[in-house]
């Protein structure tokens, strides 16, 4: 049988862990070509065109002029208002690393942007497409635990996040490089509405380290629906943690109660110490697997059918005005009150 499926072509800007990772699950989707790669970098974005086999653009220019249909931005975390502009000028749909930005101010300039260019932008919350997530934001959509009254999550790195994984992890911080993925599930069981924040939390240890950002943040959220939740992001646990990762979250509703323990994926090592390795994200035969392909898979059929699927970029511009308020609140020691999307 013929095959008329016609070939997207896909740039990626940012070629670190994430950007990398984009690239690889790209090429071996059917009817997808990574055409071009560009970083600041030039180091890093030689590493991966070499890997993949993919031209090197010049500059971001070059590279969005390259008769593309999506660009893959995984820049660090303040360093994408940039690249989404350049897309937008070019009519490019838009798969954008979390968060939106490390600002409000400009995670206003990239929703005005987006929506008024026309163009789809998910964002990579990838707690969507997690089949525990998933199913449990389905029952809450349909009806299973009534009214939202209260949610706790906490999602935590061990030490070798910011002093290890991340190189600019002093321009970033618990709240910003984790909460996008922890409040997202938040937001996506009430909505994005109005909200009041009050957060605390502690610097000292990372910055004792040279990586001057807070060690911990924790919030209590209070939405105008009359729901609140408690959010808690911590990059200090130790390196010889079971996991690198510490999610667990709770709803609690009116007929119901969920809870989520996403620090054991399944399986348990018990060597010199216990091992909790993260299964969700892994290779199965070289090929990826998990909710970082169906993230994935599913941008490329959104760009196919010209249809949003997945977290759009007013809801996380939101969620950026969240995280912002929760800096604000713990550096100011006040409450800090934010409006809905607009």
């Amino acid at each position: 049988m013929k095959d008329n499926l016609r070939t997207l072509r896909f740039g990626i800007v940012g070629c670190g862990l994430r950007g990398a990772l984009y690239g690889r699950i790209l090429q071996r989707l059917h009817g997808v070509e990574v055409a071009a790669l560009f970083d600041v970098s030039q180091p890093t974005a030689r590493r991966l065109a070499e890997e993949l086999d993919v031209p090197l653009a010049s500059s971001l220019d070059d590279l969005t002029g390259r008769d593309l249909d999506a660009v893959v931005i995984a820049t660090p975390d303040f360093a994408h208002v940039e690249p989404v502009l350049a897309a937008t000028a070019r009519k490019l749909h838009i798969f954008l690393e979390k968060p939106v930005s490390t600002s409000s101010a400009d995670a206003r300039i990239i929703r005005d942007s987006v929506v008024g260019s026309g163009v789809l932008c998910t964002v990579a919350c990838m707690n969507r497409w997690h089949p525990v997530f998933g199913s449990l934001l389905g029952r809450v959509r349909a009806g299973e635990f009534g009214a939202v009254i209260a949610q706790n999550v906490r999602l935590s790195n061990s030490l070798a996040v910011p002093l290890g994984m991340l190189k600019w992890a002093a321009d970033s911080s618990p709240g910003w490089f984790l909460m996008p993925h922890s409040l997202d599930i938040v937001g996506a069981a009430v909505g994005a509405q109005p909200a009041q924040v009050y957060a605390a939390g502690r610097r000292g240890l990372l910055a004792a380290s040279g990586v001057d950002t807070w060690d911990s943040l924790q919030a209590t959220i209070r939405f105008a629906d009359g729901s609140t939740a408690n959010a808690e992001s911590v990059w200090v646990l130790p390196e010889n943690s079971p996991s690198l990762v510490d999610f667990r979250y709770e709803l609690i509703g009116e007929k119901a109660v969920a809870r989520v323990d996403d620090r054991d994926q399944g399986l348990e090592i018990v060597s010199d110490k216990l091992a909790l390795p993260r299964v969700q994200v892994q290779e199965i035969d070289g090929r990826i697997a998990g909710p970082n392909l169906l993230m994935i898979e599913t941008f490329v059929q959104s760009v196919r059918e010209g249809v949003q699927k997945g977290p759009d970029v007013v809801h996380s511009a939101w969620i950026t005005e969240l995280i912002e308020a929760i800096h604000i609140s713990a550096a100011e020691d006040r409450p800090v009150d934010i409006g809905g999307p607009e």
